[in-house]
């Protein structure tokens, strides 16, 4: 109501004012500040806390007014100050905040006008509120955890304050003690409770808070460390590992304490001696010196252990290239290095070894590199030692590779115009063996596509007379080989011509009374229409004339072989060319197979001469050849009473063709022969028989015809029908020919034949060789007439189904030997218990009989040229018959002694025998082999 009378007042003034009274001033009074004060006039406050300060102004009132002056608060325009800033700041707004402990004065001015000081105090921070740390803590049960009280006081400012400390449940937990600014809080039973810390502060306000502790299960608390081993001794850069082991306390009622691992953080009291993996203990050195390594688990505990470093040594042996991959017959040459234990390595001389020597072997040193060689296909594990450091590496040897184009096959060739002829290229591989290169990898090419061309699958087919380079030429590399294509219109494929380098000789035996190789010059010359003449007039039986022909190529087996004859008055009949002639094949001079023993002759009429136009009737006489020649042989024999006594040679062909009926072919009839027999590492032609409408039956050129066989890892087959062996069957291995689509597309029947050959292995394990040194020589002894030895490189050759001969023409109580020596520089032969050496015979004829080995041969062992021992007088000669011959139908065996004294040579004699007054039947005996070890039947 005061407030309302004075409102009145003022009110009734203005009224009488405005009237024009004379008693009231005029509006335009204005009030004038007198003086200032500070409320309150003193206060105190702590360290952080604020105390607010108003200025409140004494003003003049107009004239008349009850008072002279009013006093009212002041908001806008005040200018605050403290005395000491070091104990207290104010803001413009009058709000001081104390900042130090001590007294200090608070003054506000307004329009010049001071008023009288204020007196703030400011004393220490208080506590503002309280944490516990740590916050929910979990404690295993029957173990502690300390809790502390923290406080934040009024400056900002956080530490330990002493509270009053309880347990919500103490049957869980208790705390101890139970005032103080911590508290150990023990585990009694599992379960939680709530732990309350609360104090009073300076000012009388209370503080508290709270956490919840939960007890769990017991776990073991880590009570002292020992790190082992201490002390530890290692080279620079060898790790080391240390363990830290606990003593651990127990569950309540437990018994005390126990020990097992702890978990700790590693260090190293010398970084520069030794650093350690900080969680799993591995301390390696640096450098050489000592250190201290220490293990600190988290609760602070700790102990140590001495580490010694020394200098490095030899920790392990790398060797590269790590894990190699060899092909089958390649090598690849390992390095060994050596590498200490502070890492730094060199090349070590170390001690070689492989764990599989039927996979691959190694050179054992000791060097520091060694040569591994790929011998089968798997794996071996290479090591290389030294001491007692091994480093080790995984061989693996994989099949054979090419190594690089070798040739192309056949070289030479020679096809008639208007037919084919396959080449095949030929790879050497890695493990010295050869394989044929697939056609994709292969591009062909004719010198002369007027003369021949050839197709991707490298057939060539002939289109007029020439000669042409087929090359083929490796996708891959860009490598090449060649090989030579004759292309005659004729059968006689390559005809031997002194053009190229032929030699054309005679050959008359001793006893051939005026019998001649007239104009022999002319089987070899540019003219086929001209021939020489053999004639054999009278001649005791046995005794012939021959012309050689050799030529400067090599061709190789599966060929046919032959010359082209003709007589020149009436017909040339079969009969009389299989009984008196024959044709042989040779290499550097050596016969190699001989159409008289065992080998057929083939004879082809051609009808009225082919060469001339004459009255004289010809014929193609030739032979499948299993082995390579370089030159071939026409013999004509002398016989009783026989009307075949001169006989014309037009030409010798290095190969030659026979040709087919000129009747469409119906169909393949056979292989000749159906079955055969073949040692590893021999050769044997097939030929394929086909059957034409007209009935006739003739040879299937091999360019017609796909050769395959069934299982190539016992035997394998040439394009030309060659058969190789492998190695040994217990079943016969299947050769399959069949007509080639290209060539015959309209047969689908009878259109293949198969034949089997039956691979043996070799009963000569370990032969005598040329190419090892070895030497043979021939030699007669009595009264032996004409006895003889031929051929005798055969025997120490790499052909298995190659022979010497030995002769016993007109023996009377003589005899014929061949001794085979070892290379002189080899030590000498010493026999081992089952070696048995000796030798492989044969006879061309009939069947070798077991009674004439034993009564008409003999197998000596010598040294030094002396006999040793000798199946005739101390040892017992044992003669095994092998069945069918390797090359014809002569009866193979073996003879072989016993021998248990040195010896250097083998030597076997053959005494032909008289039997009751008459000469024995054996009278010739062929010598395949001669063997220091041999691998008898059971």
């Amino acid at each position: 109501m005061r407030h309302f009378g004075i409102l009145w007042a003022v009110l009734a003034a203005l009224f009488i004012a405005g009237c024009g009274g004379d008693s009231i001033k005029s509006p335009t009074f204005t009030q004038i500040l007198q003086a200032v004060t500070v409320q309150p006039s003193t206060a105190s406050t702590p360290i952080g806390r604020t105390v607010q300060f108003t200025a409140v102004g004494e003003y003049t009132l107009p004239p008349g007014s009850a008072t002279p002056t009013e006093q009212r608060p002041i908001e806008d325009g005040v200018q605050w100050a403290v005395g000491n800033t070091s104990i207290a700041t104010i803001d413009q707004n009058g709000v001081a905040t104390g900042v130090s402990p001590g007294s200090t004065q608070v003054t506000a001015t307004i329009d010049g006008v001071s008023s009288t000081p204020a007196t703030l105090n400011v004393g220490d921070a208080v506590v503002e509120s309280i944490a516990i740390t740590p916050a929910n803590p979990t404690v295993s049960l029957g173990n502690t955890v300390v809790l502390s009280a923290i406080g934040t006081f009024s400056d900002g400012e956080t530490g330990p304050v002493s509270v009053n400390w309880s347990s919500s449940n103490t049957g869980v937990a208790t705390l101890a003690p139970a005032t103080g600014p911590s508290t150990t809080a023990t585990g009694v039973s599992q379960g939680g409770s709530t732990i309350t810390a609360s104090t009073v502060n300076a000012d009388g306000d209370p503080v508290s808070a709270t956490t919840t502790l939960t007890v769990g299960p017991f776990e073991p608390i880590l009570l002292s460390l020992q790190v082992t081993p201490d002390p530890a001794t290692q080279p620079v850069g060898r790790p080391q590992q240390f363990v830290a082991t606990g003593t651990f306390s127990t569950a309540p009622g437990g018994g005390g304490t126990t020990t097992m691992p702890a978990t700790v953080t590693w260090s190293t009291a010398n970084s520069d001696v030794a650093i350690i993996d900080a969680q799993n203990g591995v301390a390696t050195g640096q450098m050489i010196g000592s250190t201290l390594v220490t293990a600190t688990a988290a609760n602070g505990v700790s102990d140590s252990a001495t580490f010694n470093v020394t200098a490095p040594v030899l920790d392990r042996i790398e060797i590269t290239p790590p894990n190699p991959t060899v092909p089958v017959g390649a090598n690849v040459t390992l390095f060994a290095d050596g590498v200490l234990t502070n890492g730094a390595s060199s090349p070590i001389s170390v001690t070689w070894n492989s764990d599989n020597t039927t996979n691959a072997t190694v050179v054992a040193g000791p060097a520091t590199t060694t040569l591994a060689s790929g011998l089968s296909v798997g794996t071996a594990v290479i090591s290389a030692t030294n001491g007692d450091i091994t480093g080790q590496t995984t061989l693996t040897v994989t099949d054979a590779e090419i190594v690089a184009l070798d040739r192309v096959e056949p070289n030479p060739a020679g096809v008639a115009v208007g037919r084919s002829r396959v080449f095949t290229a030929i790879a050497s591989l890695s493990d010295g063996n050869e394989a044929v290169f697939p056609n994709d990898e292969i591009m062909w090419s004719s010198s002369d596509p007027d003369i021949a061309t050839i197709d991707a699958d490298g057939r060539a087919t002939g289109l007029v007379e020439g000669r042409v380079n087929i090359t083929a030429t490796r996708t891959e590399t860009g490598e090449t080989a060649s090989a030579l294509l004759v292309v005659n219109d004729g059968v006689c494929t390559i005809p031997l011509r002194a053009a190229d380098g032929a030699v054309i000789t005679p050959q008359l035996t001793p006893l051939c009374v005026l019998c001649s190789l007239e104009d022999g010059e002319n089987i070899i010359d540019l003219n086929d229409d001209n021939f020489g003449t053999l004639n054999v007039p009278v001649g005791l039986l046995g005794n012939s004339a021959g012309a050689r022909v050799r030529s400067l190529t090599t061709f190789e087996g599966g060929n046919n072989a032959g010359f082209i004859i003709g007589k020149p008055a009436g017909t040339l009949l079969l009969a009389e060319v299989t009984s008196q002639v024959q044709v042989r094949t040779l290499l550097d001079g050596v016969v190699q197979e001989d159409s008289s023993d065992g080998v057929a002759l083939r004879v082809e009429l051609l009808g009225l001469e082919l060469l001339g136009g004459g009255e004289t009737e010809t014929a193609l006489v030739g032979i499948r050849t299993s082995v390579p020649y370089d030159a071939i042989e026409l013999s004509f024999n002398s016989g009783v009473a026989s009307v075949l006594s001169e006989v014309q040679v037009f030409q010798a062909c290095g190969t030659a063709e026979f040709s087919p009926p000129a009747s469409p072919l119906v169909g393949i009839d056979r292989i000749e022969p159906s079955t055969s027999i073949v040692a590893v590492d021999a050769t044997r032609g097939l030929e394929a028989i086909g059957v034409f409408e007209n009935g006739d039956e003739a040879p299937i050129p091999d360019a017609d015809l796909i050769w395959e066989s069934e299982d190539p890892t016992n035997a394998t087959v040439s394009p030309l029908g060659l058969v190789t062996g492998i190695s040994p069957t217990t079943t016969p291995a299947v050769i399959r020919a069949t007509l080639d689509p290209v060539v015959y597309p309209d047969i689908d029947v009878n259109n293949t034949a198969v034949g089997s050959v039956t691979v043996v292995g070799n009963v000569c394990e370990t032969p005598f060789r040329s190419a090892d040194g070895a030497t043979i020589e021939g030699d007669t002894g009595g009264l032996c007439l004409l006895c003889s030895t031929s051929n005798l490189e055969n025997v120490i050759d790499d052909l298995p189904n190659t022979a010497g001969t030995m002769a016993t023409t007109l023996n009377l109580l003589g005899s014929v030997s061949v001794t085979v020596t070892k290379p002189p520089l080899a030590p000498n032969i010493m026999p081992v218990s089952g070696d048995n050496p000796g030798f492989v015979i044969g006879r061309p004829v009939g069947r070798v009989l077991l009674a004439e080995l034993l009564a008409e041969f003999e197998v000596e062992t010598l040294l030094d040229g002396e006999v040793q021992q000798s199946s005739d007088t101390e040892i017992p000669l044992r003669a095994d018959l092998l069945g069918l011959s390797l090359t014809g139908d002569a009866e193979l065996a073996v003879l072989t002694v016993n021998a248990t004294q040195p010896y250097d040579s083998l030597r076997l004699t053959f005494q032909g025998l008289l039997s009751a007054g008459l000469q024995n039947d054996l009278s010739t005996a062929e010598v395949f082999r001669a063997c220091s070890t041999t691998s008898l039947p059971n």
